[in-house]
């Protein structure tokens, strides 16, 4: 999900991993980082992805907006091994339940609003291709994440997320030839409109 620009993983291709794994009596881990975008997304249940493995992790510090934390999920005596493997490496915390309230927050609160995240990425692709042919593939905004191809925009990744950020609008290098947005429960509608007057100045 991450490394492909937000794109959902195809459950039937999971179904089909699942099918190996059990054929060949392998176990089948996710990181289920952004598992919640990639549900909102799909309209697959989070608990259909979580049947399909033996374990997965996912995150409350991403599109659920909780400020730390992750989870992992799966049988019991996974979770029990999981806990012993996580003391042996110093892995344990005290008097994490302020974090754990937040979590449970961003569960509650967070989930059924990832729609208007996909949509504001949206917004902001749609945007940035009407700037500059090429720049972005629209159709493969799938979720929050927007992939910016810079060379259509004349600069080079580093250049345009330098330029960017002494404008106001911040986001990370991501490879040869590209930059990667994301949205979130911290940027407005206002704010992607905002980004794309910027984008459209620094193209001027």
């Amino acid at each position: 999900h991450n490394q492909e620009g937000g794109a959902v993983y195809p459950i039937d291709d999971l179904h089909a991993l699942r099918k190996v794994s059990d054929e060949h009596g392998l176990r089948l881990y996710m990181d289920g980082a952004r598992v919640f975008n990639a549900s909102t997304a799909s309209g697959v249940p989070v608990s259909e992805y979580c049947a399909l493995t033996d374990g997965m992790m996912f995150s409350f510090s991403k599109g659920l907006g909780a400020p730390v934390g992750s989870m992992v999920v799966g049988p019991a005596a996974f979770i029990t091994r999981a806990r012993r493997f996580r003391k042996l490496h110093g892995g344990g915390m005290r008097q994490v339940g302020i974090l754990a309230a937040a979590c449970l927050v961003a569960l509650d609160t967070m989930v059924d609003r990832l729609a208007e995240d996909h949509a504001k990425a949206k917004r902001l692709a749609e945007g940035i291709a009407a700037l500059r042919d090429g720049a972005v593939n629209v159709d493969e905004v799938e979720t929050n994440i927007v992939m910016v191809r810079t060379q259509p925009l004349g600069f080079t990744p580093e250049g345009f997320a330098e330029a960017m950020a002494r404008r106001g609008v911040k986001f990370f290098t991501f490879g040869p030839g590209t930059v990667r947005m994301v949205t979130h429960k911290d940027v407005s509608a206002d704010g992607i409109e905002m980004a794309l007057e910027q984008i459209a100045g620094v193209l001027a």
